[in-house]
């Protein structure tokens, strides 16, 4: 693996935890890469199209860290994501996200990069608890309460909201600050 490709592309999914962890600490890695790259004042101030500095994207980031932690502690995912009851019926995925989004915002950069260093920590080690086999269980397994029954593998979860998700919102970060 070059310096420039991340592991999993071109690749099937990791089949042990050591490889997805190795994953997760390859993207999570480039994605601190990228913040190291960028002035404190433009993490917080300079914002895309959306209205997201990078600092939104670390708190976004952050939220569904903790609703995969939710996920593989069989607790609710709405709660760990902040929603109250009105909002666990929200129209969508971006609905749900501009909650999340609101309610951060005047949140400082500082305490902001420690809760996501906090949650990546607190990931990695849920992770690491869980067993090559425990990677494939289905998603009922974690979430029996949470209907309607989903068999699929709770790998795509855990990809979804860290390794993939870095990589996702890391060219974001590039592009919103015009990095190359």
């Amino acid at each position: 693996m070059s310096q420039n490709d991340s592991p999993g592309e071109d690749q099937a999914l990791p089949r042990t935890t050591a490889e997805l962890l190795t994953w997760i600490d390859w993207n999570w890695s480039a994605l601190n890469q990228t913040l190291s790259e960028l002035p404190p004042d433009q993490q917080a101030t300079v914002r895309d199209a959306q209205g997201w500095s990078a600092k939104d994207h670390l708190v976004h980031i952050t939220a569904w860290e903790q609703s995969l932690l939710a996920l593989l502690q069989g607790r609710d995912r709405d709660q760990a994501l902040g929603l109250n009851e009105a909002e666990r019926n929200l129209p969508d995925i971006d609905a749900v996200n501009d909650v999340v989004y609101q309610r951060a915002r005047e949140r400082t950069l500082d305490e902001v990069l420690d809760a996501a260093q906090q949650s990546h920590q607190d990931v990695v080690a849920a992770i690491a608890t869980l067993s090559d086999e425990d990677l494939f269980k289905p998603y009922s397994h974690y979430q029996p309460n949470d209907p309607p029954t989903d068999d699929r593998p709770v790998i795509g979860w855990i990809i979804g909201n860290s390794s993939e998700h870095y990589q996702e919102h890391n060219a974001y970060i590039r592009v919103l600050n015009a990095l190359p």
